[in-house]
């Protein structure tokens, strides 16, 4: 029984409740009880896993933009689907891939620390961060100040 003395147990009866239900008194029957105990917290809401993926692929902008020595970039995939993040100059010349992977579902974040495909420190300028996964293509200007 619960504080109320009734077997019905609400969220309004107060916290210490659960030691009187687990109480056993030497004159009461206790033959082929069966007491079961879950820790399930729960605040009422339920949580679908799908309502956490975004609707759509999405390249965010970095930040900071301008940005020195390194920058943020964010992007968004909505099933799982190779994803290709690569940088570029002005020119249309490749400086660096920074994702080239299958990814599963979700937001997604990592941290460009403005190196080029052999490592070395980039120099003062605008980049292009393109992102494309199947049908999807981005791209997003970035700039960087030494």
């Amino acid at each position: 029984m619960d504080l109320n003395g009734d077997s019905t147990f609400s969220l309004n009866e107060p916290a210490g409740f659960t030691d009187q239900l687990l109480k056993v008194y030497p004159d009461n029957i206790t033959q082929n009880v069966d007491i079961y105990l879950t820790n399930i917290l729960s605040t009422g809401v339920p949580i679908v896993a799908d309502a956490l993926n975004p609707k759509e692929y999405a390249l965010q902008p970095n930040y900071p933009n301008p940005f020195n020595p390194s920058t943020t970039l964010s992007y968004e995939v909505p099933e799982a689907s190779h994803v290709t993040i690569k940088i570029y100059n002005v020119l249309g010349n490749e400086i660096a891939t920074l994702v080239d992977e299958e990814v599963q579902p979700g937001n997604h974040q990592f941290v460009w620390e403005t190196r080029n495909i052999l490592g070395q420190e980039l120099s003062s300028g605008v980049y292009i961060c393109r992102m494309q996964s199947n049908d999807f293509i981005k791209s997003k200007k970035m700039m960087l100040i030494r």
